[in-house]
């Protein structure tokens, strides 16, 4: 018997489609060797987080203040209409969107530098709309961190699908360029503040990215000289709220560099990614007799502890060998591993209490010289990657047209 045909006809998703056909293929070809049969254990990984306390503290703060921001949009955009008006008005999500985006930046438009003002954009107004700063057609973010207001005509004339870091055209008489681009960002693209309290309460756009860093490294390091267990979490939570910003900040602020896609992992990834290992799961239990769970944060907490990746390190995507590493440890995981990694930040934690100013998280490697072994894996192991042909379809529908005329 071996794995029979993994799609579904609720889940519309080519990702899918081909990921579950890729997992069929690798699954039955070692079924086929003898390599695996029903009693092979197998792990899965599965995209996740292992939260502290602090952290769901912090993150909850973040979502109560995005929601306030909201309201506040909202009943700014209100304001706006005469009095007569305002009671029944109710801002779109849309109108909501693009309030918020303008006061981010300022009341300018980051390409053009002129001055947008509400009117600009609300009761149907076009002159300054939502524009994907990446566009969608290149990288599928639909979040917030990939919008900007910007002028309609600049938006649809000038920049259409160009990248932000390649833009070089003359718009009614100025040149705009990416430092130029960069120069309006960099001057009007901030973070937000609350002054004063309900229900005078109100929201200043006055933080900027480097603001931001600095208050991130004083609170981590200021969680450093802390040895009360409490007040160490209440700081850790203020470091892990002000990274949620300064990350939101920062990735708006890199996406106005951008000079050509690379493989970066998105949202709409995540998604994908989430969806092929529910599914995943219970496809592989339809043949073997135990598929475990591997929360995707075990993976990565273990390439640390076991010295594949620095605390402090970005992983190495430059090339594919980082899903085999990946694969690898994933398999390592055995049960009770999440329990021994909280035993080790206890200890470690412990330590610290004590007055150790230096402790180290350190476990066994799951094989001799596995940290060496991994390092080198490039030389041994043949990486196949599919890469899908984008040039072919243009010829051919080019072909299509010229037979046409």
């Amino acid at each position: 018997k071996k794995l029979g045909n993994p799609e579904i006809t609720s889940i519309k998703n080519p990702v899918f489609d081909r990921a579950m056909h890729q997992v069929k293929r690798l699954c039955n070809e070692l079924i086929r060797k003898g390599l695996v049969d029903k009693e092979t254990e197998v792990n899965l990984e599965v995209a996740g987080e292992i939260n502290s306390a602090s952290y769901r503290r912090a993150l909850t703060t973040w979502q109560k203040e995005q929601e306030e921001i909201r309201t506040w949009a909202r009943e700014k955009i209100i304001e706006c209409y005469p009095e007569e008006d305002r009671k029944n008005k109710i801002p779109t999500d849309t109108e909501v969107a693009k309030y918020i985006l303008y006061s981010e930046q300022n009341g300018r438009c980051l390409y053009t530098s002129q001055t947008i003002t509400p009117r600009d954009f609300l009761n149907k107004q076009t002159i300054y709309d939502i524009e994907h700063t990446i566009p969608r057609s290149k990288n599928n973010d639909n979040s917030l961190k990939n919008k900007t207001l910007a002028n309609y005509d600049f938006n649809r004339n000038y920049k259409k699908a160009i990248l932000p870091g390649l833009i070089n055209v003359n718009y009614k008489g100025e040149q705009i360029y990416k430092e130029t681009i960069l120069l309006n960002r960099n001057e009007h693209l901030k973070s937000y503040s609350f002054v004063g309290k309900k229900p005078n309460m109100n929201i200043a756009w006055n933080v900027s990215l480097s603001d931001l860093k600095f208050e991130y490294k004083k609170f981590k390091n200021a969680a450093k000289a802390i040895t009360d267990a409490v007040a160490h979490d209440e700081v850790m939570k203020m470091a892990h709220y002000t990274k949620m910003k300064l990350d939101y900040l920062r990735e708006k602020y890199r996406n106005f560099e951008i000079e050509e896609i690379n493989n970066q992992f998105t949202n709409a990834n995540l998604v994908d990614t989430r969806i092929i290992t529910k599914y995943s799961r219970a496809y592989l239990n339809s043949y073997f007799n135990k598929v475990n769970v591997v929360n995707g944060k075990i993976t990565d907490t273990l390439r640390k502890i076991w010295g594949l990746q620095g605390e402090e390190d970005v992983k190495d995507r430059s090339n594919h060998i980082h899903h085999c590493i990946d694969a690898i440890v994933v398999a390592c995981v055995e049960k009770g591993t999440s329990n021994r990694i909280s035993e080790l930040y206890h200890k470690y934690e412990n330590d610290y209490f004590r007055g150790n100013s230096n402790p180290r998280i350190s476990s066994k490697e799951p094989m001799k010289n596995f940290v060496e072994r991994m390092k080198n894996l490039h030389k041994e192991v043949l990486v196949y990657h599919k890469q899908t042909d984008r040039i072919k379809p243009l010829l051919i529908n080019a072909q299509k047209e010229n037979t046409k005329n």
